[in-house]
């Protein structure tokens, strides 16, 4: 007697069926354990979603230091940090200029303008919209130009076009050559209305070779607590520890990435347990079945079956209910993620990888669980069998 996969198949599910409560209590715990372990993954996915999408609406993110006691930064000390720190993918000078009204005709709004360097778009993350950001003709000339956020371009000049366009602000006029993103620096989502000017024009008008703040964006966002913490040590090496200052504009979605890491991790705790208790149960109805069947195993072997055959018999009996639950969960528990996530705004979508970890979790507990019970119903002896 030889049995295809197949044979084994509709054997196991026509055992499944004979037993309706039984199998049904069974596949119920297994679809909690799935659904438990599911959940918590996806809790995961969307808080890792929601954080990269608060990422992508403000700036990049970016270690901000300066000088306390109105001390500035002089080029002698920016090379000296530059050459001393490692993983920096682009460091930018800054100086809040001044803030104020800024006028265009009768149409004023007020403003914060800042002199930068011409490396301000690398570090920010921001984008040109319109026109052209600063060049190094700008710097070297001393010209008097500007570039506005989207915010001011549309607050100030509505549905023109503010290219080429002359604004005022403390008493000076500037030429608007760029548009760039209008982005909140910090996870407030505050956006302010922004004019950068070149450094080099600030200098020049202050006679003054020193900047306020300096700005540094890391490779890795990874490392950017590491490397605040390093420009700190640095500044306090090279000045008075008490005029060091430095923070970042992630602080608070790390705080909020640590309180989810710890949830995430009591969660899947709970779900792994719920997925184990499943496991007893898958174990408890092979051995309940194998029991029941004794007379069935014995006459089996009698005409010609192998205990290889009546292994995978028993063994494909908790798989199938390991599958069926494990797919009833991931499909409920997909259902019910769209819908709370259509209700708050969340981004969500369905992970293949994340249904398939799960699933295989499903799957090796129902083989694990029904494997030694099986493997004890493969090897009775056929004679015992019959008179038992």
């Amino acid at each position: 007697m030889t049995l295809s996969l197949l044979d084994l198949l509709k054997m196991s599910a026509r055992s499944l069926y004979s037993n309706p409560t039984r199998s049904l209590l069974t596949t119920l715990g297994t679809f909690i354990g799935v659904a438990s372990v599911n959940a918590t993954l996806q809790v995961g996915n969307i808080s890792t979603a929601t954080i990269q999408r608060q990422l992508d609406r403000q700036e990049a993110p970016q270690i901000f230091t300066a000088l306390q006691s109105d001390t500035r930064f002089l080029n002698p000390d920016i090379q000296w940090l530059k050459s001393r720190l490692s993983g920096i993918q682009s460091m930018s000078r800054q100086t809040l200029f001044d803030s104020g009204q800024v006028n265009f005709g009768d149409r004023s709004t007020w403003i914060w303008c800042m002199a930068v360097s011409l490396n301000t778009l690398q570090t920010s993350g921001r984008k040109v919209t319109k026109g052209r950001f600063f060049n190094s003709d700008d710097f070297s000339q001393f010209r008097s130009v500007a570039v506005i956020d989207e915010s001011l371009a549309t607050e100030l000049f509505a549905e023109e076009n503010p290219l080429n366009k002359t604004i005022l602000f403390a008493n000076s006029s500037y030429r608007i050559v760029g548009i760039i993103e209008a982005k909140p620096i910090f996870t407030d989502g505050e956006v302010w209305h922004t004019m950068l000017i070149p450094l080099s024009l600030y200098s020049a008008r202050q006679g003054i070779e020193e900047t306020e703040m300096l700005r540094l964006q890391p490779q890795e966002l990874a490392d950017i607590e590491r490397q605040e913490t390093e420009v700190t040590q640095l500044l306090e090496q090279r000045f008075a520890p008490e005029k060091a200052w430095s923070g970042s504009n992630v602080e608070d979605i790390f705080r909020q990435q640590d309180a989810m890491k710890i949830t995430e991790r009591g969660l899947f705790a709970v779900g792994a347990i719920a997925l184990l208790i499943s496991g007893v149960g898958i174990a408890n109805i092979t051995i309940a079945s194998t029991i029941e069947r004794t007379r069935e195993i014995g006459l089996k072997r009698a005409i010609g079956a192998t205990p290889r055959e009546i292994l995978w018999q028993f063994v494909l009996e908790g798989t199938l209910v390991s599958l069926i639950g494990g797919i009833s969960a991931i499909a409920v528990v997909d259902v019910g993620t769209r819908l709370v996530a259509h209700q708050f705004e969340l981004p969500y979508r369905f992970e293949m990888a994340t249904a398939g970890l799960t699933l295989g979790m499903a799957i090796a507990i129902g083989v694990g669980a029904s494997y030694f019970p099986a493997r004890h119903a493969s090897r009775l002896n056929p004679i015992s069998a019959l008179r038992d």
